[in-house]
């Protein structure tokens, strides 16, 4: 009876917490694609169709460097059910961060020994404003898969740690889970790791003999009391980081600052800001490219240099707490360690993300209910403690809703960025664009003026410069903007091709055929070069060499059929 009761308690419990992750999102099942969407779901034509195993094969067959074929097969099923509603694709990510919320109470539960500390952690993880980018972002998605599946292989362990579950199940399990967990984004490989650190913060009885003196005996117990299963586990991690860092080459991303060193300090005042931000979600940005968050490029920088200390302080305390304070230590390894495939020491391209935080963040939901659950044990009491916790909780459950509108569509999203990253070259760029597709010409185009001060070599901005200025009917300074492009970025080829086209409107044939001769002595294999210089030769009378031309155009590795 009792057990049955304690069941009971345990559905309602999740259902309330699944009920309030998903309530606090709600605001997003009207809004429109946006940021990343448009790359991986509006322009993804992988995800776009789902009748037949030739499909599914392509979905896992994605030569993208990005490989994630789990999230793409979410969204081809959703694109099944729904076509291109935005709608249902963010029902979809509310349901995935309900589930993902209702483990981190089991989870939790299981941790603190104390349903009633569990459920608040896991509110303390559902409503927390940081998780905005990766719920209201259908994109985002990743990040709450790999979530998912990375707490089911956690769960799973602890369950064969107390002897609930036999090993010939709770292995395959885990390694079903850790493989669904990284097919859905990179930072699931550190699952072994995490289940490592907590085998040393809590030694099995059999392998302690009592309580071992420091972390690396702890870490020695671990290792001797399953060699086999962390052996294996260990190989996979090595064959996954050589398949990601050297195979596919996830990032060719130049050292940030331009050394080794200033990549380290840069790499540390990032850790510091995401610290800040889970502790005080205040100021959200949703993108941190290019001076939104500026690079450390001297070698004695102060504040990089103050953040590196920082760090090796709290890698000192939480090493001691091994002893003291297992729980705490664990939460504080598990933080890092989650955080070690985006903590750029392999230099990727994107510096930092919010939705980087949304598996790492579960170390601080825990914390805070052990310190609200030691709080109630002081002066303060249960009751303010609860009173305290329920502040918090209001706090970040208003700061998610309100974030939440920021995602409405492309336009709000990209003014809001530059609301409050005014340097972010991208974001004003993009939000000029959207400006001018919806008709505020004159704004859009003083947008792309302060991207080109900001940054005048962005061949991005140039390119897109030219373009307005193009539409606009100012097509002597568009060329201009189109030949600062330089060829060898992936807009060079089409920047000289515009450069010939508009020469060629402009009734200046001589200038368009240099162009397009030198676009063809340049790139061999482009077929709009020869096709706009064999419409040039057509118009001048020249049939049989815009023949030649076209036929090339056509053979081309990369051809332009159209017939002249």
């Amino acid at each position: 009876m009792i057990q049955n009761r304690s069941t009971v308690v345990t559905i309602l419990l999740c259902l309330a917490i699944g009920l309030v992750a998903f309530f606090v999102y709600a605001n997003t099942l009207g809004a429109d694609f946006a940021f990343d969407d448009r790359v991986f779901i509006v322009g993804n034509k992988t995800v776009h169709g789902f009748n037949n195993l030739t499909d599914l094969v392509d979905i896992f067959n994605n030569p993208s460097s990005s490989y994630r074929p789990i999230r793409n097969l979410s969204v081809a099923l959703d694109h099944a059910i729904w076509g291109m509603e935005p709608f249902g694709f963010h029902l979809t990510n509310c349901l995935l961060h309900a589930i993902a919320s209702i483990l981190v109470f089991l989870v939790s539960a299981r941790l603190l020994h104390h349903q009633g500390y569990g459920w608040l952690a896991a509110a303390f993880f559902a409503l927390h404003p940081i998780h905005t980018e990766s719920v209201a972002n259908v994109s985002g998605r990743k990040d709450i898969l790999a979530t998912i599946f990375y707490l089911g292989g956690w769960i799973t362990f602890l369950r064969y740690r107390a002897n609930k579950v036999g090993s010939l199940i709770s292995v395959p399990l885990i390694w079903i889970c850790l493989t669904l967990s990284v097919f859905s984004k990179e930072m699931g490989i550190t699952l072994p790791a995490t289940l490592f650190l907590w085998d040393m913060a809590f030694p099995a009885k059999s392998a302690a003999n009592g309580t071992p003196p420091g972390g690396l005996r702890r870490g020695w117990l671990a290792l001797r009391s399953r060699p086999v299963f962390y052996s294996s586990f260990a190989t996979v991690v090595v064959v996954g980081l050589v398949f990601f860092l050297v195979l596919r080459n996830i990032s060719s991303q130049p050292y940030w600052g331009g050394t080794p060193w200033t990549n380290a300090l840069t790499a540390c005042r990032i850790q510091i800001q995401y610290l800040s931000q889970l502790a005080f979600p205040l100021t959200l940005i949703g993108d941190y490219s290019f001076n939104t968050f500026p690079v450390s490029t001297d070698p004695l920088h102060l504040e990089g240099l103050v953040s590196m200390g920082l760090l090796a302080v709290l890698a000192a305390i939480l090493y001691r707490l091994f002893r003291s304070a297992p729980l705490i230590a664990f939460l504080g390894g598990f933080y890092f360690v989650t955080m070690l495939p985006v903590a750029q020491i392999k230099p990727h391209h994107e510096m930092m993300a919010e939705r980087f935080l949304y598996l790492p963040s579960i170390a601080l939901a825990i914390l805070s209910a052990v310190i609200v659950r030691r709080f109630a044990r002081t002066k303060v009491g249960l009751r303010g403690a609860i009173t305290v916790s329920l502040i918090v909780c209001s706090c970040y459950g208003v700061r998610t809703v309100t974030r939440n509108f920021d995602w409405k569509d492309d336009l709000t999203f990209w003014r809001q960025t530059v609301e409050v990253a005014p340097n972010c070259v991208r974001a004003r760029r993009n939000y000029a664009y959207n400006l001018y597709t919806q008709g505020s010409k004159t704004q859009a185009l003083q947008q792309m003026d302060v991207c080109l001060t900001l940054q005048p070599d962005s061949p991005e901005s140039l390119y897109n410069m030219g373009w307005m200025l193009e539409n606009t009917g100012s097509r002597y300074e568009a060329i201009q903007h189109y030949l600062r492009v330089p060829f060898d970025c992936d807009l060079g080829a089409s920047a000289l091709l515009n450069v010939g086209r508009l020469h060629a409107m402009q009734g200046e044939s001589r200038e368009a055929e240099e162009v397009f001769k030198k676009l063809i002595e340049l790139d061999e294999e482009c077929g709009k070069a020869y096709y706009n210089l064999g419409t040039l030769k057509k118009r001048e009378g020249k049939l049989r060499q815009a023949d030649k031309l076209f036929r090339q155009a056509k053979e081309a590795k990369r051809p332009f059929p159209q017939k002249g």
